[in-house]
């Protein structure tokens, strides 16, 4: 950050739930030595949570079922096709599933596979609220892309349900649980002011959730901790556009996209608390928005 003094893991004194105050260390203290304002910085990741890493491990599970079919049954090989000519399985699940109801289904679909092989005939097997499976013979591909159309499946050859959970509501326990003696407004001493930064390149949730929806329920939570004076989602990725970065402002908050020459995003969401007790000099607040785009003025 521009023109800041960095001190890492200082000793602090929080007052904690039960009112006992004790020492922490937050990640990072920065010191504005022009305007003598201390800032206490913590910083941590937003990780896959249970239903993403269900849904993901189930996907991977149907896919690599998916490409043992495709190699397991094909045609012989020849001068004009080397490698033989394979079925073709679509798969459309519609719920996570246990490593036992995937090798169940692999069973089930290893034997449909073989059965499409001999019979050179088109087939499906449903299980309702599960799992729909079409498999096309290896020289009439053409029967699954309409089964595929008859079932909805918009991204062959796997497809799986949009996972229903809340990683705002998660981001939120993170930073201000009661119960968790980690979450992060008890490692900010009382005084504040207080910023939290949370990597989310892992659970994704700036491109899963509304933006506004992300902003509002963060800046509610936020009135009722005072000491804490921004909350930054913060997300890198790779998208090759034209160097530069867009600032935009959304009420009392930031968001920050900039793009750098290598070809990484670099986007952040700063959401400020308009009642921390300890507001920052304007100053002081322009440097650190400033500090996540090299391009913004």
């Amino acid at each position: 950050m521009l023109d800041f003094q960095y001190l890492f893991e200082p000793k602090v004194l929080v007052t904690q739930r039960s009112g006992e105050v004790r020492p922490k260390f937050p990640d990072i203290r920065i010191r504005n030595d022009v305007t003598s304002e201390e800032v206490f910085v913590e910083v941590s990741r937003l990780l896959v949570g249970e239903a993403q890493r269900k849904g993901r491990r189930t996907f991977q599970g149907l896919f690599n079922i998916w490409d043992g079919l495709t190699w397991r049954y094909r045609t012989g090989t020849s001068a004009d096709d080397p490698f033989g000519k394979s079925i073709l399985p679509n798969i459309k699940f519609h719920r996570s599933m246990t490593d036992q109801e995937l090798e169940i289904i692999a069973k089930a679909l290893n034997e449909l596979g073989s059965l499409v092989l001999s019979t050179n005939n088109f087939a499906e097997l449903s299980i309702a609220n599960m799992v729909d499976v079409g498999i096309a013979p290896p020289f009439d591909h053409e029967a699954v892309h309409e089964w595929a159309k008859r079932k909805d499946l918009k991204h062959p050859p796997v497809e799986g349900p949009p996972i229903q959970t809340d990683e705002v509501e998660r981001a939120i326990r993170k930073i201000f649980d009661d119960e968790d003696k980690t979450a992060k407004k008890w490692q900010i001493p009382d005084s504040g002011p207080g910023i939290v930064v949370l990597e989310t390149n892992k659970n994704l949730i700036l491109f899963t959730h509304d933006l506004r929806y992300v902003i509002s329920a963060l800046e509610q939570s936020m009135l009722n901790e005072p000491k804490l004076n921004y909350i930054v989602l913060a997300l890198t990725f790779t998208s090759f556009e034209a160097a530069g970065t867009v600032l935009k402002e959304i009420g009392n908050h930031t968001v920050v996209r900039n793009s750098r020459t290598d070809g990484s995003i670099e986007y952040a969401v700063l959401i400020h608390n308009k009642t921390c007790r300890t507001p920052l000099r304007k100053e002081t607040a322009q440097k650190f928005v400033r500090s996540f785009g090299s391009n913004t003025q």
